[in-house]
């Protein structure tokens, strides 16, 4: 740090991002990091689709701020998800649980591809 001034070393420098202040951290050891794990909360919930419908995946009436993941159950069978309300190309087999690292910026949808409703419990994270 020759080359700074002594005044300037000690300054306070704040890096953030819009959606969140918390996406860095320094360390007990007074290392800088990236925080990716989710430290803001998550909301779930278990979804009724009905027959031959398509739902998006948000847990309330929006999608969770700063969303950083989703994860899905089928509780029944014949779900499937993708990324538009047309096209749902990937199969959610029941009981099958898993993550996906997706942001609030992109939309999820998920099928009901039987002929009777269907539970899916979804959670969002951030």
């Amino acid at each position: 740090m020759g080359d700074i001034a002594e005044a300037k070393q000690s300054e306070v420098i704040r890096i953030a991002n819009p959606t969140e202040d918390n996406f860095v951290e320094v360390s007990i050891n007074s290392e800088l990091k990236a925080v990716d794990a989710a430290n803001n909360g998550g909301l779930d919930t278990v979804v009724s689709i009905a027959a031959a419908s398509v739902v998006e995946l948000k847990v309330g009436g929006t999608v969770k701020t700063a969303r950083k993941y989703v994860q899905i159950q089928a509780l029944g069978k014949d779900v499937k998800w993708g990324f538009t309300a047309g096209t749902q190309s990937f199969d959610a087999f029941k009981s099958q649980f898993f993550i996906l690292p997706i942001g609030a910026g992109t939309t999820v949808y998920l099928k009901n591809n039987g002929a009777s409703s269907v539970d899916v419990a979804i959670a969002e994270l951030s």
